[in-house]
């Protein structure tokens, strides 16, 4: 965020709830902020002096280093549904929150995107535990059918025997 007492309330919120917080005030600082702290959340303000939390979220996506980093926009001021739409439509985006918000709101939002962020780390850890378990590893199958109006149409297109 850009304005400092926005930044120290944000950040006292968050510490008294016992997180660890890293604050920057520009997106060259939430940037470097990120790539060497590789925090599991970051919080950026979408209109910031330098650039937009847009452009960082791009950047840490693209990153496949940072890529797993949990990213919310923060606006007080594109607060409208197309706003928000568009920031997590982009994939950029893992969540939004408009401000001003009440610490009690805020804080349940930021637990419940941890809890989303933890949901793939602890099905792979489930995965893990399971092949270990059965001593083999069970293959990723992954069926993707788009844009299919009949069944089966290979199947269909078989020669048609008449019955004997």
């Amino acid at each position: 965020d850009d304005d400092p007492d926005t930044i120290w309330t944000t950040s006292r919120m968050l510490e008294e709830a016992g997180y660890k917080v890293l604050s920057g005030s520009t997106a060259a600082e939430a940037w470097a902020l990120t790539q060497e702290h590789r925090p599991p959340m970051v919080l950026l303000d979408v209109e910031l002096p330098d650039g937009n939390g847009v452009d960082v979220a791009r950047r840490i996506k693209l990153d496949p280093e940072l890529a797993g980093v949990f990213v919310v926009l923060v606006s007080g001021s594109r607060i409208t549904p197309q706003d928000q739409a568009d920031g997590l439509k982009s994939g950029l985006a893992d969540g939004y929150v408009i401000r001003p918000f009440s610490k009690v709101d805020f804080l349940a939002r930021i637990e419940a995107f941890l809890r989303i962020r933890s949901v793939p780390e602890e099905l792979q850890q489930a995965k893990d535990a399971a092949e270990e378990a059965s001593g083999a590893k069970s293959p990723s199958i992954a069926i993707i059918i788009t844009g299919v109006r009949t069944p089966l149409p290979g199947v269909l297109r078989m020669p048609h025997f008449p019955p004997t």
